[in-house]
């Protein structure tokens, strides 16, 4: 099969940085993480497939993995979408990735809009972010490389 010119995904890694003003509420309970980032999937137009909670502790409080499985919102037929959020309790860090293929649409818009709502809601003092383009075909290629602090316009 021929690759389409438009495959590939887009993947976006980052590491959130939490302080007193935080939305710790929400960014370090393992069940309101989930919850929140299920709300984010569908508000950008994804559709969520299936997600897993993986927690150290307990679902209120404590080290935590919150993965979900998604599918293309044009055809529901891709399954390589992921968004994953990983937290650091003790160290006030949260750090995760949202990769969308653009298979039969590019959805680089949309991955970067859960990672910004994302970062609205939780808050962080700043974050560090990569936008990465992958294959099928050409090598990964950081499209994008950046730190932010809160109160500075979000470049996502």
């Amino acid at each position: 099969m021929k690759s389409k010119k438009e495959c590939g995904s887009t993947l976006i890694v980052y590491d959130l940085y939490l302080d007193k003003r935080s939305n710790a509420r929400i960014a370090l309970s393992p069940k309101l993480l989930h919850k929140e980032v299920s709300k984010i999937i569908a508000e950008v137009n994804m559709h969520r497939r299936t997600g897993v909670l993986d927690v150290w502790e307990s679902k209120e409080a404590g080290p935590a993995t919150s993965f979900h499985s998604l599918e293309e919102s044009h055809n529901r037929l891709s399954v390589i979408n992921f968004a994953r959020a990983e937290t650091w309790p003790k160290e006030m860090h949260i750090n995760g990735e949202a990769q969308l293929c653009n298979y039969s649409r590019d959805n680089t818009r949309a991955a970067r809009l859960l990672v910004r709502r994302l970062i609205e809601r939780l808050d962080p003092a700043r974050a560090n972010i990569l936008l990465i383009g992958r294959g099928p075909g050409p090598m990964p290629r950081v499209l994008k490389s950046f730190s932010w602090k809160r109160g500075l316009p979000l470049p996502l």
